[in-house]
């Protein structure tokens, strides 16, 4: 029911995970609560700057961090009150990547994380070695960097078609079966390789 790692973090600091009952949306307590109205406010935020785009990633990050300083400081007397009685955080780093060695199929992808990611056709058979991060995963062959990717939410791909052409070429018919046929079309826009 919990991941590993959410067990050994609450070990650290003695706790014990609990669980709440399907169905019932009143236990979900305060944390989930927060994140809600924290969620309302970026909303009406955005609405009210008439626009959800950003320059960048870091120009959004900025945005919300500025949110989140603005909704706390009226806690600053409460965090002054917990900070003497707070453990030592863990030594271990609870941002390190999840790792798994996943398989190439036979279509020239990988699973990671629930995640489809194609990977160039010559590595098919092959068994790689994938980190997930937060927003991207690195896939590496030996200590040779294959792909850098941002990272797809569970169900989702990154087909990327020059990792799979000159594969399919190769065999008459190919491309008429491939599962993943409809990411090969090309938009408007080339998307430009983060690694090939």
């Amino acid at each position: 029911m919990f991941q590993k790692r959410w067990i050994d973090f609450l070990a650290h600091y003695g706790a014990e995970p609990s669980a709440n009952n399907p169905g019932r949306s009143n236990e979900n307590g305060s944390v989930e609560k927060s994140h809600h109205l924290f969620k309302n406010s970026l909303d009406q935020r955005l609405r009210l700057r008439r626009s959800r785009d950003f320059k960048s990633q870091e120009a959004y990050d900025a945005f919300i961090q500025t949110m989140a300083r603005e909704r706390n400081k009226h806690r600053q007397e409460r965090l002054r009150e917990e900070l003497p009685h707070l453990q030592e955080l863990p030594r271990e780093s609870w941002n390190e990547p999840l790792e798994s060695t996943p398989m190439v199929t036979a279509w020239s992808t990988i699973r990671v994380e629930g995640a489809t990611y194609s990977v160039p056709s010559r590595y098919i058979g092959q068994k790689l070695k994938a980190f997930a991060y937060y927003d991207l995963v690195e896939v590496f062959y030996g200590k040779h960097l294959l792909l850098t990717s941002p990272r797809k939410p569970a169900g989702g791909r990154a087909i990327n078609y020059r990792h799979l052409i000159s594969h399919l070429m190769r065999k008459p018919g190919a491309f008429r079966k491939y599962q993943f046929r409809e990411e090969l079309f090309l938009g408007l826009f080339f998307d430009k390789p983060m690694i090939a």
